[in-house]
């Protein structure tokens, strides 16, 4: 599990990795990056690849947050571009 640091007033960010999956279609990445932009995020890495034989992408992703609460509204937004399935968090990319 994840201990976030409560004291808000100090504003460090941690880092976190997300797998966003969906199903592949043009402009999925560039909708993606334009979601994490229009959000301020910090974009550590990010890796996409294209599974052609299940017609779905997977895009790995390493952002910085303020918290857990700052984390899911990330994951909802995220939820909600077209196509996207899943956004789970891991420990490591």
């Amino acid at each position: 599990d994840v201990e976030w640091d409560n004291d808000v007033s100090n504003n460090i960010l941690h880092q976190v990795s997300l797998v966003i999956r969906a199903s592949d279609r043009s402009n999925l990445l560039v909708e993606t990056m334009n979601v994490l932009s229009t959000l301020k995020l910090t974009v550590l890495e990010l890796n996409a690849i294209s599974h052609k034989e299940n017609l779905n992408a997977s895009i790995s992703v390493s952002i910085m947050v303020k918290d857990g609460q700052h984390l899911k509204g990330i994951i909802n937004t995220l939820k909600n571009i077209k196509g996207v399935f899943d956004v789970t968090r891991v420990e490591n990319m």
